[in-house]
């Protein structure tokens, strides 16, 4: 889930999202809502914008949905995927069994305001989660009857940034992760409370997403801190481990952790070095040849093979990392001369049924493919202008891949 990170913010006004926001819309799509990818072996790939309830099976039209940043990421349960609201007053769900034509509804009213909740986790009760970034407020939703809650908590108290994304532990409580917030958010989806844990962090835009390690822990990657947070949940222990990285922005942009867990691999933004944390030592180390450049890659996915593939923001190869050996490589996209000098491209990726990753679209017109058997990576599809048009994607029962609208009213 912390796979699909927004750029930098800046630390008072900007949105957490591209550094190249774009004004364009796209009013222009007769087919409404979601980036899908139909990856199944069966039936070949299929790349487009979706109708307000329509994939590539039969379903009826809908409105689109006009305006920016609506929902930023999503979390599933079972088939049915919910979108954290952002700017947007309801909740976005997608039903996807495969015995079904996909459902696209919204519901709920929320009260109205920015950049409410940022990315959400699913608790044991198979409720969601949304981690307040500009709210006040604690979110849950339950997918199955759509009921939502929302509570004050003193813990919470408004400001901007403050966790970005979370993870639920192993006490199955759900940890925020501290962007511009000074401590931890222990959520506790029993009774619906956040209680603050651990010692003060000062600094802005601090850690970006969180990654449960096989000892338990959960360890929160470096966005300009200097060091690797670590959260104990069994304890309450929060602190820092390893090395302290000069004072930068913008070093890694999230994260993944090996098939095992024992690894955590950072993915480079600003940095010229890959991360990896070994968690069960807690040594923090770089690793690789360095590479230069700024937001290289954005948000990365594990494959078949074990292997870290990285997804190009503003870079024009993939970034492949196997952390056990740490070996770190780039790998060349087909038509990859055309990347050249674009901006935004890609952000996060998911792993299909048919072994392929598919990286979701940002400012990009194409969907990126990545198939780690034959070791060939292209470009499927054409899709519309736009700046930040999807924020995050997730896999359907039905095996059809949904990109989450930002911008785009698709």
């Amino acid at each position: 889930p912390f796979s699909h990170l927004p750029r930098a913010p800046d630390p008072t006004l900007t949105p957490p999202l591209s550094g190249e926001m774009s004004p364009r819309g796209t009013n222009i799509l007769i087919f409404i809502f979601s980036a899908l990818v139909a990856g199944n072996s069966g039936g070949g790939e299929r790349v487009g914008v979706t109708r307000h309830g329509r994939s590539h099976r039969r379903a009826k039209a809908r409105k689109s949905f006009p305006g920016k940043n609506k929902w930023l990421g999503a979390a599933s349960v079972g088939g049915k995927i919910i979108a954290i609201p952002s700017h947007s007053n309801s909740i976005l769900k997608l039903s996807t069994y495969p015995s079904d034509t996909p459902k696209i509804e919204t519901f709920g009213r929320l009260p109205r305001g920015k950049f409410q909740w940022l990315r959400g986790v699913v608790a044991r009760d198979k409720c969601i989660y949304g981690i307040p970034c500009w709210s006040s407020t604690l979110i849950r939703i339950n997918p199955e009857t759509e009921q939502i809650t929302i509570k004050e908590s003193p813990a919470v108290t408004g400001g901007r940034w403050q966790w970005h994304g979370g993870c639920l532990g192993s006490d199955g409580r759900i940890y925020g992760v501290p962007s511009n917030a000074d401590r931890v958010l222990r959520i506790d989806p029993e009774t619906l409370t956040g209680t603050l844990i651990g010692p003060e962090f000062s600094g802005q835009n601090k850690w970006y997403g969180g990654i449960e390690g096989a000892n338990g822990c959960i360890y929160c990657i470096p966005y300009t801190a200097q060091n690797v947070l670590m959260i104990n949940p069994k304890t309450g222990y929060v602190d820092t481990i390893g090395e302290s990285f000069p004072i930068s922005e913008w070093k890694w942009h999230g994260g993944v952790r090996s098939p095992d867990g024992r690894y955590i691999i950072g993915i480079p933004s600003h940095s010229t070095q890959v991360l990896k944390i070994d968690t069960l030592t807690s040594k923090v180390t770089l690793i690789g040849p360095k590479f230069p450049g700024r937001y290289k890659w954005g948000g990365a996915c594990v494959g078949r093979d074990g292997l870290v593939y990285g997804i190009p923001s503003d870079y024009d190869r993939v970034l492949v990392v196997n952390p056990e050996i740490e070996e770190v490589k780039v790998m060349e996209i087909e038509g990859g001369s055309t990347l050249i000098g674009r901006k935004n491209l890609w952000q996060g990726a998911v792993l299909a049924d048919n072994g392929a990753i598919y990286a979701i679209p940002c400012d990009s017109t194409s969907v990126l493919k990545i198939d780690p058997d034959s070791q060939v990576i292209k470009i499927l599809g054409e899709l519309p202008e736009g700046g930040d048009k999807w924020q995050g994607g997730i896999l359907g029962q039905d095996g059809g891949i949904y990109g989450i609208p930002q911008n785009s009213e698709n």
